[in-house]
Order: structure tokens, then sequence, then C-alpha cells
């Protein structure tokens, strides 16, 4: 078949079908955009009264007794909370630190430590503290104080005999002065 259009008549053509399909195209994304709109309007609209409902409410219980009273007891635990972060801040804390960690990597799955105890305001260069806990046998027992004296970190420790009179689930107390 022949072609009866010239290339100039046929490129116009192309230019305006190509324009044509531009044209839906955008006219495709407008109704979208616009449909997305008249979806999207009901839910903003109830979300916004919800939102202005809810700061009413909250605008009339800020005047209440109950929330005067929540104020006055929020300062008090803030005021508190301050002056407990004092109080920690006057204790020193990074000598006995390290001592638990290394009684902590000595204890095995058969003994429990339940307490620690020290005395900071000792004046000795030694710091005097005791481990509490329970030992699931004597021999556990035995061979955790065992690995403390020979730790060299603690110059004296102690473990009454009292501490071996049971056999089994023996509630032992370790004295033990730190280096």
């Amino acid at each position: 078949m022949f072609n009866v259009l010239p290339n100039i008549f046929k490129k116009e053509i192309k230019s305006e079908y190509y324009f044509r399909r531009l044209i839906v195209i955008f006219i495709f994304i407008i109704f979208i955009q616009i449909t997305f709109l008249v979806f999207i309007f009901p839910s903003w609209l109830f979300s916004f009264y919800q939102h202005e409902e809810v700061s009413a409410q909250m605008e009339s219980q800020k005047s209440t007794v109950v929330s005067q009273n929540a104020n006055n007891i929020l300062q008090t635990i803030k005021t508190t909370n301050q002056n407990l972060d004092i109080i920690n801040r006057s204790f020193s804390y990074s000598k006995f630190l390290p001592l638990i960690k290394n009684i902590i990597s000595y204890k095995t799955s058969a003994i429990t430590l339940t307490e620690f105890t020290y005395n900071n305001s000792a004046a000795t260069t030694t710091i005097p503290m005791s481990v509490s806990g329970v030992a699931s046998t004597r021999e556990d027992l035995v061979s955790f104080v065992k690995k403390i004296q020979d730790s060299g970190t603690f110059s004296d420790v102690v473990s009454p005999i009292s501490n071996l009179t049971k056999d089994k689930n023996i509630i032992f107390v370790i004295n033990l002065n730190a280096k």
C-alpha cells in the first residue's frame, strides 16, 4: 500500500498523538488526586473535630482539683529525685564496683549470690565487705572461697565454720577485706 501523506504531516500527527497521550495521563493523575481528596476529606474532618474535642477536655481537666494535686505530687517527686541525685553523687561507688565484678567472675552455676555489703566509711586502707548467697553443695562453696582467696584482690577472706554445717543448699556469708 502506498503512503500518501507527506513526512511533515506524519510528524505533526505523531506529535499531536503524543500530546494527546500526555493530556490523558495528566487528566488521569488529576482525577486520582481529586478522588483521593474526596475520600480523605471525611477522615480529616472527623480527626479535626476529635482533636478540638480532646483539646477542650484537656483544658477543662487542667482546672480540676485532682489535676492540681497531681501537679503537686509530680513536683514533689521531681524535688525528691533531685535530692536523691545529689546524695547519690556524694557517695563513691567506684572502688566497690570492680570488686563485685571480680567476685561474680568466680561464681559458678552452683553458687547464687544474694547480697553484697560493704563499709565505705572505714578509715582503713582496706574495704571491709561481705558476700551472702546460697551454694548447692559444700564442695562448691569451698571452691568458691578458694578462688576468691587465690585472686589476690582480697587481703582477708573469712568463711565461718557455720557455712559448712549443711551438705546441700548452704546459706553462706563470706567476710572479705579488699586491698
